[in-house]
């Protein structure tokens, strides 16, 4: 009797140990690169590296986290990875001016002038180039204004939805924000005559873009579409959906198509 006892109590022992050493071997967590490396790769990615990165695993899985997209449902298209990293330069400026001139308002309206150090140096050289400073602050504001304009136009990335390849996302830069995201159809989708001119002017499209999309202008880089078949698609060039998508419509119908059919049930006599 005591040594059914004890040998029941053993394999007991053993299954739990057997289960605890599995369940540490799972949540060990897996080794990571040193900090110092992929700080590195990153700097070499998105500092370096050009148009070719942008459809990269690793980038593509980090631009859904950021923008917020189911990849099970939705595609990236589109990617404009240079506009991307001038988007975030822009904005980080735009927000950095815009903090030391509402700084400077600040100081200037609780004591009448301007008292920070770096607020005096520069109403000491305003006042030193006398009215050539206007000039000079017309020609920074007219660029200001030109920067934030072509900054609000770019397309930064497009997704394209799986179920119903009609259906588009568009990622844009923000002025408050980082990123705006737009849902919009094939049929809101508007291409001017300006994208297809090769001397276009420049004031053109710093006015009306290249496309219209939800009746708003913007810029887009035909350059940065995945496959020059999708972008014929979004712009209405052809009514065929692509090879990708008819895989994956193709692969959701013969698994539907291979669930057998549920049969009624037997006459009741």
């Amino acid at each position: 009797m005591f040594y059914r006892n004890g040998e029941t109590l053993i394999r007991v022992s053993k299954s739990f140990l057997n289960g605890f050493t599995k369940r540490l071997q799972h949540t060990q967590p897996e080794k990571r690169e040193p900090f110092y490396k992929r700080w590195f790769q990153n700097i070499m990615i998105y500092g370096m590296e050009g148009q070719a990165a942008a459809y990269r695993p690793k980038i593509v899985t980090r631009y859904y986290r950021i923008d917020k997209i189911d990849s099970s449902k939705w595609n990236i298209i589109y990617h404009d990875f240079i506009a991307t990293r001038i988007a975030v330069l822009g904005l980080i400026s735009i927000s950095s001016v815009g903090a030391f001139i509402a700084i400077c308002s600040t100081d200037f309206y609780l004591h009448g002038e301007l008292t920070s150090p770096s607020g005096m140096r520069l109403q000491r050289d305003f006042e030193e180039l006398g009215s050539f400073a206007y000039v000079i602050a017309s020609a920074m504001c007219l660029c200001a204004f030109c920067l934030v304009r072509l900054h609000l136009l770019r397309i930064l990335r497009i997704y394209q939805s799986k179920s119903n390849p009609e259906d588009f996302c568009m990622i844009r830069a923000g002025f408050l924000r980082f990123y705006k995201k737009t849902p919009f159809n094939r049929s809101q989708v508007k291409v001017l005559p300006v994208m297809y001119e090769q001397n276009a002017q420049y004031y053109k499209l710093f006015i009306f873009g290249n496309i219209n999309v939800c009746k708003k202008s913007a810029i887009i880089n035909t350059e940065s579409f995945e496959q020059p078949v999708i972008k014929s698609y979004m712009f209405g060039e052809r009514n065929t959906l692509p090879e990708k998508l008819l895989s994956s419509s193709n692969g959701k119908s013969s698994t539907a198509a291979a669930k057998p059919k549920k049969l009624p049930p037997p006459p009741m006599f």
